[in-house]
């Protein structure tokens, strides 16, 4: 048996691990080896993990083991004429997977599926020749912390789903011209038959003109006249007030004096 080192430690806070049958895909890592095995693929493979289980204040964490045949290092830090090629070595393989699964029950298929989600690309570990991964079987974790997700996952918007999907093809709806560019066809000014190219004339956008504001002066008698008027009204109003002050005072002087049996 070849000696192995540890690549990577993982908390588990940090991870959301996928689940089948009831336990996380990560602790059915021999089911999973055999089943790479019979597929054929070569020079690629799962770190080993080796789990140590939240308790306490301990949060737990995943050590992830490689074999010690050459320096690993992750895939994505490479120059990108590096990283070119050994994707596409990379895709070939999982796709070779991918065509294997149709041999395989469907609870192989399911954890091989869920086995090749990763949280991000930087799982990819490589020496020029061999794949490895580390982690597998998980994806972030989030706001929620550590958990075993038992629920399905579509495969082709994990990371390496995305990495294996085909560039976008123009659709011949896309290559078609809209409504909007035949109405504009229509519109257009004929093709000049004599080889020029044809003039277009300027269209003028009507305008509507604004309404002229000009400034009124009042004449100096009507501004006299409209003073006096104001004048007059606020004093009107308070000679009313005084007098219902008065009226309002004197009564409340007769109240007192008939309270207190003062004849006048």
């Amino acid at each position: 048996m070849a000696a192995s080192i540890i690549i990577l430690r993982s908390e588990l806070k940090g991870l959301s691990l996928l689940g089948l049958r009831d336990k996380p895909v990560i602790q059915q890592y021999a089911s999973l080896l055999q089943i790479v095995a019979a597929s054929g693929v070569s020079n690629f493979s799962f770190c080993e993990p080796v789990v140590r289980w939240p308790k306490n204040d301990f949060s737990g964490e995943v050590s992830w083991y490689a074999p010690q045949e050459a320096p690993l290092v992750h895939l994505v830090t490479l120059p990108p004429q590096e990283q070119d090629p050994l994707l596409q070595a990379f895709c070939d393989k999982v796709r070779h997977l991918q065509g294997f699964m149709a041999a395989l029950s469907p609870a192989e298929r399911a954890l091989l599926e869920r086995a090749l989600v990763v949280p991000d690309m930087s799982a990819l570990y490589t020496d020029g020749q061999h794949f490895i991964l580390a982690p597998w079987g998980a994806q972030a974790a989030g706001t929620g912390g550590f958990r075993i997700d038992l629920n399905q996952v579509d495969f082709t918007q994990t990371p390496i789903g995305l990495l294996l999907a085909p560039p976008e093809k123009t659709t011949p709806a896309a290559r078609m011209p809209s409504a909007t560019s035949d109405k504009k066809d229509d519109l257009a000014p004929p093709a000049s038959t004599t080889g020029a190219p044809a003039q277009t004339a300027p269209q003028e956008t009507p305008v509507c003109p604004l309404p002229s504001l000009q400034k009124t002066e009042l004449s100096r008698p009507l501004r006299l006249m409209l003073l006096g008027l104001v004048f007059l009204i606020f004093f009107v109003l308070g000679l009313r007030a005084a007098l219902l002050i008065a009226a309002h005072a004197h009564s409340l002087s007769l109240f007192g004096d008939t309270l207190l049996g003062i004849t006048p």
